[in-house]
């Protein structure tokens, strides 16, 4: 296996809106290695998108990242600030859009939008002093926005807890009223019954008996929906409190990972002050891990008042939150003093950085100048031997050729990439030779000496400064290797001027001119006619083959999947449901919902009718109990719809969360248009004469 180059674990993703929390990622758990391609299926609101936003820091505003970690470069990308995302967003995380329509400004020229991010971050050597303090910069500052991130947290569930407790308390109230009115009801039943009337009295009592029977049992229907609720609540507050203490465990463990990480480094550690700022950092540690093994301890004995363990919940939390405040202002001084140090050091390197650049570019100009000087001379020596005459000519022929390069100059800009010799000669600019052999020879020189002097001013530029034609250069290059044809002229066109496989191409070009180690794709070929998809997914092949990129493509579109992926990870109502290799997941699935999507793609050699999946999926403001998928497979056991299905291994490389890979479930055979799906795939494979490579 390859290095891993990313790692998601239990990361869990809500959204605040009017009708309520809506539960769009709910425990995902992967990891992407270097130079593969991890494809995401699933149906539309699976939580796909959702997971990759944050994953790279764009997740809408009313986004909560309840748990989990994003790991990158050793980096938690769930706690890292705003200021460290812009070092990575686009830089080393690349992202390609769903609509390239929408992705692109309509009134500004896609050249200008592919160099607008190179020109933001053109200052070479401000990216270099940059680079030099950005280990204690965002030290300091993910210092800051992790202790926020955990008293938001905090907050939240303060918040959370106190709705629970008030539609609790709102329900117990109601149930109260409902008993009671149940008694009266039934008073009034019983009080009538043991009324005496004469007959015309007695069909107006048994009138009145049957209006208050009706009330009566709706009121009692009532009361069984409204305990039914209660008890639902309770239930989920259990669920709460247990996953409260596995939360708690979990956070240990890794604080436990982080101090022995910590202890490990502090030996090779340069300073006293950063020994001093990682024995802090430890001291922070073991703090927290003390407070919440207490809290574990104190939740392990809860009897079951929910309403004193939110009380005591919420004093816990608010202690947490000043057990964070007081950490951190402890820790901050110490970060900042190491900050400001590495600021003067990076400032002096800096300065060090740009002579040694400028000493070594002067350095080198010298010694073509004394060059040039030496050639100038030799040039006017001969010249001097010349007769008159041929001096003339030779000085004619020279300044024709330089009209001409002048004219070639203007027709490059003007037929882009077109065959120039040709129109040079139908143009009648073909340079003309000078008739001295000497002659021609030392003014070569010159002028070859001249374009290395040229040079070495330009590699000074790119080396302090990106420049607009440095930028333009850059753009030019990313666009020919998307496939653009005639970048030079296509520079300066609208995105309204493209087709859409075109504009495609133009954000794929935007996402790689920062040269990103992952790039993500969110359903780029879903607005594409089919055959321009083709196009668009060899493209992303082949680029990733010469860039060593590692994806994560977002597709519903198993199709997409074959051609695209390394692994596969199959997603529903917010979890990963399947997981393995490509070939795994196509010839040997295991899950109800991976057969269902693989029963409903076309297949132009079976003679099975597609099978739609029945059923919508459901509203994730209401997560089901037990696998999710249950209500829409006819493959759901009893257990399916009380408790949620662990993943079961496969292989190593093969995990499905499924109670039918259980070993007491009964054996339930793959659908027959699945089994010939797979038949069919391997016959071709064999007739083709390649697997997958």
């Amino acid at each position: 296996m390859s290095e891993k180059i990313l790692s998601v674990k239990d990361l869990v993703v809500s959204f605040k809106t009017d009708r309520g929390i809506v539960h769009a990622v709910r425990g995902v758990s992967f990891d992407l290695y270097k130079g593969e391609t991890l494809c995401i299926v699933g149906e539309s609101g699976s939580g796909k998108s959702v997971t990759n936003k944050a994953i790279i820091g764009i997740s809408s505003a009313n986004a909560i990242i309840e748990n989990g970690q994003i790991i990158y470069e050793g980096e938690d990308l769930v706690k890292v600030s705003e200021e460290e995302f812009h070092r990575i967003r686009g830089k080393k995380i690349g992202m390609i859009f769903q609509d390239p329509l929408s992705a692109l400004n309509p009134t500004m020229r896609v050249g200008k939008q592919i160099m607008e991010a190179t020109l933001i971050n053109k200052n070479i050597l401000k990216k270099y002093y940059e680079e030099l303090i950005s280990k204690e910069l965002c030290e300091y500052r993910n210092a800051i926005s992790s202790a926020t991130f955990d008293n938001r947290k905090y907050e939240e569930e303060i918040k959370k807890n106190k709705r629970i407790v008030e539609n609790l308390k709102k329900l117990e109230k109601k149930q109260l009223t409902l008993e009671k009115k149940i008694i009266v009801f039934t008073n009034k039943i019983n009080s009538l019954s043991n009324t005496s009337l004469n007959s015309k009295d007695e069909l107006v009592k048994d009138k009145k008996t049957d209006k208050l029977s009706v009330k009566l049992s709706e009121l009692k229907n009532e009361l069984v929906e409204t305990r039914q609720d209660i008890t639902n609540i309770k239930n989920d507050i259990k669920k709460d409190i247990s996953l409260t203490k596995k939360k708690l465990e979990n956070d240990i463990n890794i604080n436990d990972a982080k101090i022995k990480s910590i202890e490990n480094s502090i030996p090779s550690l340069e300073t006293e002050l950063k020994r001093n700022i990682a024995t802090n950092q430890i001291q922070k540690l073991q703090k927290l891990n003390s407070e919440f093994s207490a809290l574990i301890q104190k939740y392990a004995v809860f009897t079951g008042d929910f309403y004193e363990f939110f009380k005591i919940r919420k004093t816990d939390l608010k202690k947490l939150i000043k057990v964070n405040d007081t950490l951190l202002k402890a820790q901050l001084p110490l970060l900042k003093k190491d900050l400001s140090i590495r600021k003067k050091e990076a400032k002096k390197l800096t300065k060090i950085h740009k002579k040694e650049l400028i000493e070594k570019k002067d350095k080198e100009l010298n010694e073509l100048k004394v060059k040039l000087d030496a050639l100038k001379l030799q040039l006017k020596d001969y010249e001097s031997s010349l007769d008159e005459n041929q001096l003339t000519l030779i000085k004619g022929v020279i300044l024709s050729n330089k009209k001409k390069e002048k004219q070639i100059a203007k027709l490059n800009n003007k037929y882009k990439e077109v065959n120039l010799s040709k129109v040079s000669k139908d143009n009648k600019l073909e340079l003309d030779e000078i008739p001295d052999s000497k002659y021609k020879e030392l003014f070569e020189e010159i002028r070859n000496v001249e374009k290395e002097i040229k040079l070495i001013h330009e590699e000074f530029l790119k080396n302090t400064k990106i420049s607009k034609f440095e930028a333009k250069r850059m753009a030019l290059k990313v666009m020919k290797e998307v496939g653009i044809p005639l970048p030079e002229r296509r520079f300066r066109q609208y995105p309204f001027e493209f087709s859409g496989g075109m504009r495609q191409r133009i954000v794929i070009a935007i996402a790689l001119i920062a040269n990103p180690d992952i790039l993500i794709c969110d359903e780029p070929t879903t607005a594409l006619d089919v055959t321009i998809q083709a196009q668009i997914l060899d493209l992303i092949n082949d680029l990733k083959k010469k860039r060593g990129l590692s994806c994560i493509f977002i597709t519903h579109d198993l199709g997409v999947v074959a051609h695209m992926a390394d692994r596969v990870a199959v997603m529903y109502a917010g979890k990963i449901v399947e997981y393995g290799t490509v070939d795994e997941i196509f010839f040997e699935p295991k899950h109800p919902y991976t057969w269902a999507l693989l029963s409903s793609i076309p297949d132009i050699n079976s003679k099975e009718k597609l099978e739609s999946i029945p059923g919508t999926p459901p509203d994730m403001l209401y997560p089901p109990v037990g696998d999710a998928f249950a209500l829409r497979s006819k493959y759901a056991l009893d257990i399916d719809f009380k408790y949620e299905p662990p993943f079961f291994k496969v292989s190593d490389t093969h995990y499905a969360a499924t109670w039918l890979l259980h070993k007491d479930a009964p054996v339930v055979a793959m659908p027959k248009i699945v089994e010939e799906r797979i038949k069919n795939a391997k016959k071709l494979d064999e007739e083709m004469g390649y697997g997958k490579e």
